[in-house]
Protein backbone atom coordinates (compact mmCIF):
# COMPACT_ATOMS: atom_id res chain seq x y z
CA UNK A 1 0.00 0.00 0.00
CA UNK A 2 1.81 3.23 -1.16
CA UNK A 3 1.73 6.32 1.34
CA UNK A 4 0.04 9.71 1.00
CA UNK A 5 2.99 12.29 0.95
CA UNK A 6 1.60 13.13 4.29
CA UNK A 7 2.31 9.55 5.75
CA UNK A 8 5.40 9.26 4.42
CA UNK A 9 6.58 13.32 6.25
CA UNK A 10 5.15 11.65 9.42
CA UNK A 11 7.19 8.65 8.72
CA UNK A 12 10.39 10.78 8.13
CA UNK A 13 9.58 12.86 11.52
CA UNK A 14 9.14 10.21 13.38
CA UNK A 15 12.33 9.05 12.20
CA UNK A 16 13.92 12.16 13.10
CA UNK A 17 12.43 12.42 16.65
CA UNK A 18 13.29 8.81 17.09
CA UNK A 19 17.07 9.69 16.28
CA UNK A 20 17.45 12.13 18.74
CA UNK A 21 15.77 10.01 21.86
CA UNK A 22 18.23 7.13 20.96
CA UNK A 23 21.74 9.36 20.64
CA UNK A 24 20.37 10.62 23.82
CA UNK A 25 19.86 6.95 25.38
CA UNK A 26 23.35 5.72 24.17
CA UNK A 27 25.19 7.98 21.88
CA UNK A 28 26.03 8.55 18.45
CA UNK A 29 28.29 5.65 17.74
CA UNK A 30 25.86 3.04 19.75
CA UNK A 31 22.51 4.08 17.76
CA UNK A 32 21.63 2.13 14.29
CA UNK A 33 19.08 2.11 11.83
CA UNK A 34 17.78 -1.18 13.54
CA UNK A 35 17.47 0.56 16.78
CA UNK A 36 14.89 3.31 15.06
CA UNK A 37 13.21 0.69 13.03
CA UNK A 38 12.53 -1.38 16.71
CA UNK A 39 11.94 1.49 18.05
CA UNK A 40 8.81 2.51 15.40
CA UNK A 41 7.84 -1.01 14.67
CA UNK A 42 9.24 -0.57 11.64
CA UNK A 43 11.50 -2.49 9.02
CA UNK A 44 14.81 -1.44 8.51
CA UNK A 45 14.23 -1.26 4.33
CA UNK A 46 11.40 1.65 5.73
CA UNK A 47 14.05 3.61 7.28
CA UNK A 48 16.45 3.35 4.77
CA UNK A 49 13.84 4.07 2.14
CA UNK A 50 13.45 7.69 3.75
CA UNK A 51 17.30 8.25 4.45
CA UNK A 52 20.12 6.17 2.89
CA UNK A 53 22.83 6.40 5.48
CA UNK A 54 22.99 6.72 9.49
CA UNK A 55 24.45 10.17 8.99
CA UNK A 56 21.96 11.45 6.90
CA UNK A 57 19.20 10.18 9.39
CA UNK A 58 21.74 12.26 12.01
CA UNK A 59 21.96 15.23 10.01
CA UNK A 60 18.18 15.68 9.40
CA UNK A 61 17.38 15.51 13.00
CA UNK A 62 20.06 17.98 14.20
CA UNK A 63 18.51 20.26 11.14
CA UNK A 64 15.27 19.59 12.54
CA UNK A 65 15.89 20.43 16.07
CA UNK A 66 17.87 23.37 15.61
CA UNK A 67 14.84 24.84 13.43
CA UNK A 68 12.47 24.19 16.58
CA UNK A 69 14.88 25.86 18.83
CA UNK A 70 15.43 28.86 16.32
CA UNK A 71 11.66 28.84 16.57
CA UNK A 72 11.85 29.43 20.21
CA UNK A 73 14.26 31.46 20.35
CA UNK A 74 12.71 33.89 17.64
CA UNK A 75 9.38 34.08 20.22
CA UNK A 76 11.40 35.88 22.74
CA UNK A 77 13.77 37.54 19.68
CA UNK A 78 10.34 39.31 18.67
CA UNK A 79 8.29 40.08 22.16
CA UNK A 80 7.55 43.40 22.30
CA UNK A 81 4.69 43.42 25.10
CA UNK A 82 6.80 41.74 28.00
CA UNK A 83 10.06 43.79 29.62
CA UNK A 84 13.15 42.93 28.75
CA UNK A 85 13.83 40.60 32.15
CA UNK A 86 10.79 38.58 31.12
CA UNK A 87 12.28 38.13 27.81
CA UNK A 88 15.40 37.26 29.32
CA UNK A 89 14.14 34.86 31.80
CA UNK A 90 12.27 32.99 28.95
CA UNK A 91 14.86 33.00 26.85
CA UNK A 92 17.36 31.44 29.69
CA UNK A 93 14.22 29.04 30.70
CA UNK A 94 15.12 27.66 27.39
CA UNK A 95 17.71 25.15 27.55
CA UNK A 96 16.43 23.59 31.09
CA UNK A 97 12.79 22.95 29.40
CA UNK A 98 14.19 22.05 26.35
CA UNK A 99 17.15 20.07 27.87
CA UNK A 100 17.04 17.24 25.73
CA UNK A 101 16.80 18.90 22.34
CA UNK A 102 20.21 20.91 23.77
CA UNK A 103 22.20 17.58 25.01
CA UNK A 104 21.08 16.27 21.30
CA UNK A 105 23.13 19.42 19.38
CA UNK A 106 25.65 19.45 21.74
CA UNK A 107 26.32 15.92 21.51
CA UNK A 108 27.93 16.31 18.19
CA UNK A 109 30.86 13.83 17.85
CA UNK A 110 34.51 15.12 16.67
CA UNK A 111 34.50 12.37 13.97
CA UNK A 112 31.35 14.10 12.35
CA UNK A 113 32.31 17.94 13.03
CA UNK A 114 35.30 17.55 10.70
CA UNK A 115 32.95 16.00 7.89
CA UNK A 116 31.78 18.57 5.24
CA UNK A 117 28.46 17.84 5.46
CA UNK A 118 28.22 18.89 9.09
CA UNK A 119 30.16 22.02 7.95
CA UNK A 120 26.38 23.85 7.61
CA UNK A 121 25.18 22.69 11.10
CA UNK A 122 28.09 24.31 12.65
CA UNK A 123 27.79 27.32 10.55
CA UNK A 124 24.29 27.33 12.08
CA UNK A 125 25.32 27.21 15.33
CA UNK A 126 27.63 30.25 15.64
CA UNK A 127 25.68 32.14 13.59
CA UNK A 128 22.84 31.20 16.54
CA UNK A 129 25.60 32.60 18.89
CA UNK A 130 25.94 35.30 17.10
CA UNK A 131 22.28 36.33 16.74
CA UNK A 132 22.05 35.46 20.52
CA UNK A 133 24.66 38.15 21.80
CA UNK A 134 23.27 40.68 19.21
CA UNK A 135 19.79 40.09 20.79
CA UNK A 136 21.17 40.30 24.09
CA UNK A 137 23.30 43.78 23.38
CA UNK A 138 19.66 44.85 22.43
CA UNK A 139 18.08 43.79 25.80
CA UNK A 140 20.72 45.81 27.30
CA UNK A 141 20.21 48.83 25.92
CA UNK A 142 15.79 48.89 26.80
CA UNK A 143 16.61 47.79 29.71
CA UNK A 144 18.24 50.81 30.55
CA UNK A 145 15.27 52.81 28.89
CA UNK A 146 12.91 50.68 30.68
CA UNK A 147 14.32 51.27 34.10
CA UNK A 148 15.58 54.89 33.30
CA UNK A 149 19.45 54.06 34.64
CA UNK A 150 22.20 53.25 33.14
CA UNK A 151 23.87 50.08 33.79
CA UNK A 152 26.78 50.30 36.25
CA UNK A 153 29.04 47.62 34.37
CA UNK A 154 30.10 47.89 30.72
CA UNK A 155 27.71 46.34 27.96
CA UNK A 156 30.15 44.22 26.47
CA UNK A 157 31.01 42.44 29.65
CA UNK A 158 27.63 42.14 30.68
CA UNK A 159 26.40 40.58 26.66
CA UNK A 160 29.95 38.20 27.63
CA UNK A 161 29.08 37.20 30.80
CA UNK A 162 24.85 36.54 29.77
CA UNK A 163 26.16 34.78 27.35
CA UNK A 164 28.51 32.74 28.94
CA UNK A 165 25.42 31.77 31.86
CA UNK A 166 23.02 30.85 29.19
CA UNK A 167 25.74 28.43 27.39
CA UNK A 168 26.01 26.90 30.93
CA UNK A 169 22.64 26.37 31.57
CA UNK A 170 22.89 23.57 28.92
CA UNK A 171 26.03 22.33 29.01
CA UNK A 172 25.54 18.39 30.60
CA UNK A 173 27.72 18.77 33.53
CA UNK A 174 25.14 22.23 34.78
CA UNK A 175 21.93 20.10 33.95
CA UNK A 176 23.47 16.90 36.21
CA UNK A 177 24.52 18.92 38.95
CA UNK A 178 21.70 21.96 39.33
CA UNK A 179 18.46 20.13 37.52
CA UNK A 180 16.69 20.60 40.19
CA UNK A 181 17.85 23.77 40.79
CA UNK A 182 16.97 25.58 37.82
CA UNK A 183 13.94 26.76 38.21
CA UNK A 184 12.20 30.04 36.77
CA UNK A 185 13.10 32.00 40.44
CA UNK A 186 16.65 31.32 40.11
CA UNK A 187 17.33 31.73 37.20
CA UNK A 188 15.46 35.16 37.59
CA UNK A 189 17.91 35.65 40.82
CA UNK A 190 20.91 34.78 38.24
CA UNK A 191 20.05 37.55 36.19
CA UNK A 192 19.21 40.26 38.63
CA UNK A 193 23.01 39.10 40.08
CA UNK A 194 24.39 40.09 36.70
CA UNK A 195 22.16 42.88 35.56
CA UNK A 196 21.99 44.72 38.92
Amino acid sequence: MRKTKEEAEQTRQNILKACVEIVNEKGYERMTRDDIAEKLHMTRGAVNWHFKTKEDIYLAALEMVLERLDGQREQYFSMETASVRERLTGLFLLPVQEQELFDFVNSIPRLLQSDERFARIQQRKFTNRRNFLAYTEKCLDQLEREEGTELKKPKAALTQLLYLLFEGLHTQHSVDSFLSTMTEENIRAYLDLILS
